[in-house]
């Protein structure tokens, strides 16, 4: 099977919907930030304090690149992989599902977070958002609703949606 790619705002559940529908599909799973901080052996937010996000989105656009020799995996990226229209390129032309959750529901999931580098303040990380959603939707493929929804129920609707595909 194809690559999957998971993009969403912070805190919208890539990772954890990732490593779920890997297993249900008995694919494998990698997440775009921690082979980012692997590769780099810094975390993101040391990335960000010492070389400055455009450095970082430079390895993101990199590795997110990278991934298109990798076969049968589900890709989580990171939130802002969509600020660059290269990344919004691929993933339009990959199997990507935008994870869309209301952002009070977001904000309530990383407020506070010290390891996101761009939690800042509510209405900061609101202006990100209403910026943001935009260019997930153009990059989609499919946009998946996820509010009141688990993440069984996720995985179910995205197993439908490749099915009918």
């Amino acid at each position: 099977m194809n690559n999957i790619y998971l993009i969403g705002f912070m805190g919208c559940g890539k990772s954890t919907l990732a490593k779920n529908l890997a297993e249900a599909l008995n694919m494998h799973c990698m997440d775009l930030d921690q082979l980012i901080e692997a590769k780099a052996g810094q975390s993101i937010r040391e990335l960000f304090d010492e070389k400055g996000e455009e450095y970082f989105r430079d390895l993101e656009t990199y590795y997110l690149k990278e991934t298109s020799n990798l076969k049968n995996t589900i890709v989580s990226t990171g939130g802002g992989a969509v600020g660059r229209e290269v990344n919004r390129q691929f993933l339009k032309a990959q199997m990507t599902f935008y994870l869309e959750w209301p952002f009070e529901v977001l904000y309530s999931r990383i407020a506070g977070d010290e390891k996101r580098p761009l939690s800042k303040s509510y209405e900061q990380l609101l202006e990100l958002y209403q910026y943001r959603r935009a260019l997930y939707e153009e990059s989609a493929v499919y946009t998946i609703g996820c509010q009141d929804e688990t993440p069984y129920l996720l995985v179910k609707k995205i197993i439908k949606l490749l099915q009918e595909k």
